[in-house]
C-alpha cells in the first residue's frame, strides 16, 4: 500500500511542520557564536513545543531528514536524545507525530531512503543503534510523502536569493561562488539538500564560525519558505530563538496567515495567562496518553476557535511591523477595520464580555509576535473605549469547556520547575 501523500493528510487535518528538531538547525551547526546549549535541555525544550503543539494542532510533521541528516555531534546528541526518548515514540503511536518521507518513486522505504542519503556526509555520527531504533520508528510510524522524488527541485528558488543577501559580510567573489555552486548543484542533482551543501560550507568556512553560521541561517530560512509554499496548508512553525522573515501561509479557506502566529511561544502566553506561569512544567510532567485523552469534542471546538483567532489576529498584524504604529492607532478608520477583522473571530450574538474575550486573546497573539508594549496599551484603551468593556477576561464558550479540562488534568499533575538553557 502506498503512503498517503502529504497533501492527503493536511486536506484532513490541522498540521504543523516541525522543523527546530532538525540537523540544519544553526544554533546546532555553530554553537560556538551562540549562548551555550546543553543537549539535556534542549531535550526538554523540544519536549515543551511538541507537547504545546499537540494541543492546538490536529498533526505535528517531522520529515526524515531532520531526524537522521546530522552533520555535528551536538546535533546528533539533541535530535537523537528526542527521538529516542519514550514520550516520542508514543506521540508517534498515537498518530500526534506524523514521519514525512521522499523518494516513493524510488523506494516505499522512505527511511531506508534517508538513511542511505545520510551516510554521505559524516557517516560516523548515524551510529547503528540509531538506525535499528529508527526501523523501530518507522514502523510504528504514520507516514506521508512529502516528495515522490528524491529533491526539492524549487528549493534553490528560495535559497539563492537569501544568500546573495549575504554580500557584506563575505565579500562578492564569495557571494558569487555560493550563488553559482548551489545553481550547478541544483542542475547535477535536481535538488540542493545538505549533504552535498554543508560538505563546501564547512570545508571553505569551518574556520570562521560567523560566516558559516550566516548561511546556515540563511539555508534553515529558505527551508521555512519552501515548506510554507510548497506544504501549505500545513504550517511550518516559527519560536522566538530562531525569528524568521514574515513569512504568510496559505490556509484551507484561501485566505493568507502569518505563520509566526502559530508559534507555541505565543500559545504557552495564552495559556500562562489562564493558568499561571508554571504552565510549562505542568505540561512536561503530563503523561502522553493522559494528554490524547483530553483531545476530544471540547478540544475539537477550542481548536477551530484559537485558529479563528489566529487567523484574525494575522489579518491586523501588520500594524505590528508598521513603523508608525502608534500614530495609525490613533486613526479612527485604522480602528474600525482592525475591529471589523476581530469580531468576525466571535459569535454574531456573543455579549460584550464574549467579545472582550476574543479580543484579549486575538490582540495579545498580535502583538505577541512584536511585542509592542506601547501600541498594545493603546490598542486595549481605545477597544475599550468603544466597547465600554474591560479586556481583562478570556471568556469565550468554544473555549471554556476545554481549558476547565485542561486545568483539572494540570491540577493533578505534579511537575518540577524546568530550566531551559535558552528561551
Amino acid at each position: 500500500m502506498s503512503p498517503t501523500p502529504l497533501a492527503t493528510l493536511t486536506s484532513r487535518w490541522r498540521c504543523a511542520i516541525y522543523n527546530e528538531l532538525s540537523h540544519m538547525n544553526p544554533l546546532y551547526l555553530t554553537p560556538e557564536v551562540h549562548p551555550r546549549i546543553f543537549d539535556d535541555a534542549e531535550v526538554l525544550y523540544h519536549k515543551r513545543n511538541l507537547f504545546l503543539l499537540a494541543l492546538y494542532f490536529d498533526k505535528i510533521i517531522i520529515c526524515t531528514d531532520n531526524i537522521l541528516a546530522f552533520t555535528r555531534y551536538l546535533s546528533k546528541d539533541v535530535v537523537t536524545g528526542v527521538v529516542t526518548s519514550p514520550w516520542f515514540m508514543q506521540l508517534v503511536e498515537q498518530g500526534i507525530i506524523v514521519i514525512a518521507g521522499w523518494g516513493s518513486s524510488k523506494s516505499l522505504d522512505m527511511m531506508k531512503n534517508q538513511e542511505e542519503y545520510s551516510s554521505v556526509y559524516r557517516p560516523e555520527l548515524k551510529e547503528q543503534k540509531y538506525l535499528r531504533f529508527l526501523s523501530s520508528v518507522s514502523q510504528a510510524a504514520t507516514w506521508v510523502v512529502r516528495e515522490p522524488s528524491v529533491g526539492e527541485k524549487d528549493h534553490v528558488t528560495f535559497l539563492q536569493p537569501r544568500v546573495r543577501q549575504l554580500e557584506g559580510l563575505f565579500n562578492i567573489s564569495e557571494v558569487q561562488f555560493m550563488s553559482e555552486f548551489i545553481g550547478k548543484t541544483n542542475e547535477a542533482t535536481g535538488y540542493v539538500g545538505t549533504m552535498e551543501i554543508f560538505p563546501v560550507i564547512d570545508d571553505r568556512y569551518g574556520d570562521c564560525a560567523q560566516k558559516a553560521d550566516s548561511f546556515y541561517h540563511r539555508y534553515y530560512i529558505s527551508w521555512h519558505e519552501y515548506c510554507a509554499v510548497h506544504y501549505a496548508p500545513a504550517i511550518p512553525i516559527e519560536t522566538a530563538r530562531l525569528p524568521m522573515p514574515l513569512t504568510r501561509v496559505l490556509v484551507e479557506d484561501g485566505s493568507s496567515v502569518v505563520a509566526a502566529l502559530y508559534s507555541p511561544d505565543l500559545f504557552e502566553r495564552f495559556l500562562g495567562q489562564r493558568f499561571g506561569s508554571k504552565i510549562v512544567s505542568r505540561i512536561l510532567s503530563l503523561d502522553v496518553t493522559r494528554l490524547v485523552s483530553i483531545r476530544n469534542g471540547d478540544w475539537a471546538r477550542f481548536k477551530g476557535k484559537y485558529h479563528e483567532y489566529v487567523e484574525a489576529a494575522s489579518k491586523v498584524c501588520w500594524i505590528t511591523y508598521h513603523p508608525n504604529a502608534l500614530e495609525l492607532l490613533q486613526d479612527d478608520q485604522v480602528m474600525d477595520d482592525i475591529l471589523s477583522e476581530v469580531f468576525k473571530a466571535a459569535h454574531k450574538d456573543a455579549d460584550l464580555s464574549a467579545l472582550g474575550g476574543a479580543l484579549d486573546v486575538v490582540l495579545r497573539l498580535v502583538f505577541g509576535v512584536a511585542g509592542v508594549a506601547p501600541a498594545f496599551q493603546l490598542l486595549k484603551t481605545r477597544v475599550n473605549r468603544k466597547l465600554g468593556s474591560l479586556l481583562d477576561a478570556i471568556s469565550q464558550p468554544d473555549l471554556e469547556p476545554f481549558l476547565r479540562k485542561l486545568r483539572r488534568l494540570l491540577e493533578g499533575s505534579r511537575g518540577e520547575a524546568i530550566i531551559f538553557s535558552r528561551m
